[in-house]
């Protein structure tokens, strides 16, 4: 009994072991093929294009003698910045993908993925930046470009360019000011009858919020095209990609504008300082009127030499204005007080003499009347008039001088804004 049993045991396990061998061979048969296809397209396509590219001309362009080439173009925006008012010119780092078609390097199926600069092997777009300084492709252990040939000639090309740009600037408003920086695509060789430069069905790619620029804002990015007739007599298509920024205004607000209002304001309480006081108000005048100046000096530097004023610089200047304009109201209290105290000097000594005139006139006759009379004169005992608190040029000016600042402020900020 005890070897029939074990005989059975031994034969269920046999034929379990068949029926995982069976699965196993079954589930090798349909994946091995599959991965070996996968393989063998794309090793299959490489070998094709590379036949291609035993006749292939690679200064010759696709579609010659035909039509002109149509490029896509698409920019992948990256860092922006720094924007420097300085030299007029801006950076950025971005992605420049192109697309074209190239019949002579269709194949059978699947497709071809290389990097590095594929300029030796087939034929690329010249495209360049026209209002580029400095561009600089991104290399570490290879230059970052990428290519992609699709079976139908399809050629999609990526590259990581940084180009430092200039940028028509407009200061006028500075530091209130918007600007639009432009980055022109163009094709140097080939004018618009042998390749059209169009933008792709998404010209422009970069995450809204995340691009942070030093001192400004980016509202927004605006693709355009158009075409550009030179005096040769052709005309190329441009692209252009419009980097819209906003200056941030606080900064400047924290650092010259309450500063050099706060001067004006403080020059304002010479007028409740006595006209006699000569060093108090001097000093405080003097004083605010050169740190005025003082930064007025350092915000010209903050921009560069333009040919008109900025509106910081008329801000600041017309401060400049308004301290001056104490001074001279100063100079006007020093003149009328010093006319009040001479003439009241003459008056002083006017009654004086007239007291001892009386005086004498009143003992004549009390002597020739024999009387011992004697009279004095009362103007001598008359009590001087206690002079005003503040100088009727003072009085005048702490309203006047206020009301005209703060219209200049409605008036400057309601333009510039």
């Amino acid at each position: 009994m005890c070897f029939k049993k074990g005989k059975k045991t031994l034969y269920t396990e046999s034929r379990l072991k068949s029926v995982a061998t069976m699965l196993l061979q079954f589930l090798i048969a349909g994946l091995l093929p599959y991965a070996f296809s996968q393989e063998g397209t794309s090793a299959k396509a490489s070998k094709e294009l590379e036949i291609k590219l035993q006749n292939y001309d690679k200064h010759l362009r696709p579609y010659a003698d035909v039509k002109p080439l149509a490029v896509q173009v698409q920019v992948a925006l990256v860092d922006l910045g720094p924007i420097n008012e300085q030299d007029f010119s801006f950076q950025a780092d971005l992605f420049l993908r192109q697309w074209w078609h190239d019949p002579r390097l269709n194949f059978s199926a699947g497709s071809v993925n290389f990097n590095g600069n594929p300029k030796n092997l087939i034929w690329l777009p010249d495209m360049f930046i026209r209002n580029s300084r400095k561009t600089l492709t991104h290399k570490q252990t290879m230059e970052t470009i990428r290519t992609k040939v699709d079976s139908d000639g399809t050629v999609f090309m990526s590259s990581r360019i940084t180009a430092i740009c200039t940028c028509k600037m407009h200061l006028q408003d500075f530091p209130m000011d918007r600007q639009k920086c432009d980055m022109v695509f163009e094709s140097y060789a080939y004018n618009s009858s042998f390749v059209n430069l169009i933008w792709h069905e998404t010209p422009i790619e970069y995450l809204e919020g995340y691009q942070q620029i030093e001192g400004y804002k980016l509202l927004k990015i605006e693709a355009t095209a158009y075409p550009i007739k030179y005096v040769t007599g052709e005309i190329f298509s441009l692209l252009d990609v419009g980097f819209n920024v906003e200056r941030t205004f606080l900064y400047y607000v924290f650092s010259i504008y309450l500063p050099s209002t706060f001067l004006v304001a403080i020059t304002w309480g010479t007028f409740y300082v006595p006209p006699t006081s000569y060093p108090a108000r001097c000093g405080l005048i003097v004083t605010n009127f050169l740190a005025t100046l003082f930064i007025l000096q350092g915000a010209s530097k903050l921009i560069p030499r333009v040919p008109y004023a900025t509106a910081i610089e008329i801000y600041l200047l017309v401060n400049t204005i308004f301290i001056a304009m104490v001074v001279i109201e100063y100079m006007v209290v020093i003149q009328v007080t010093a006319k009040g105290i001479n003439k009241r000097i003459q008056r002083i000594s006017r009654l004086k003499n007239s007291s001892t005139t009386e005086k004498v006139e009143i003992q004549l006759i009390n002597d020739t009347n024999g009387t011992s009379t004697e009279i004095t004169d009362n103007k001598e005992n008359k009590k001087e008039k206690r002079p005003p608190r503040f100088h009727p040029v003072d009085k005048l000016s702490m309203v006047l001088i206020p009301s005209l600042y703060f219209l200049f402020l409605i008036i400057y900020f309601a333009y510039y804004l």
